[in-house]
């Protein structure tokens, strides 16, 4: 068996780059319902129309479906992690995830600024 030899030190540049990226991977993930679809698709396609005084494209209660609609996919994301994990390792899969989740990001902000039809 290997036998790990425990450091004297923390080696703080690289303590500082794991927390910071840390942070940044919780924002990435986090930010995608409430900071792109939430205000989007609620500004866009319902504040909108109600300040200029039309009917909304989406009202209230489509918005709340089409968010628990986006949510549900965290199901079989946890259903098809598991696998990817044993294939191709964690850190693979946490990468993959990451850029996923920025493609669907950025899909998601064209969908919200493409004018309605």
């Amino acid at each position: 068996p290997t036998v790990l030899v425990r450091p004297e030190a923390i080696n703080k540049p690289i303590l500082w780059n794991i927390v910071i990226g840390s942070v940044a991977d919780n924002f990435g993930s986090t930010a995608l319902y409430p900071l792109c679809l939430s205000p989007l698709a609620l500004e866009h396609y319902t504040l909108d129309f109600i300040h200029a005084e039309k009917e909304p494209i989406l009202s209230t209660v489509g918005f709340q479906l089409l968010f628990i609609c986006v949510a549900f996919t965290v199901i079989p994301s946890a259903k098809i992690s598991t696998k990817v994990f044993e294939r191709v390792g964690i850190a693979e899969t946490c990468v993959l995830g990451n850029v996923f989740t920025g493609i669907l990001t950025l899909i998601l902000l064209l969908i919200g600024n493409m004018p309605a039809t």
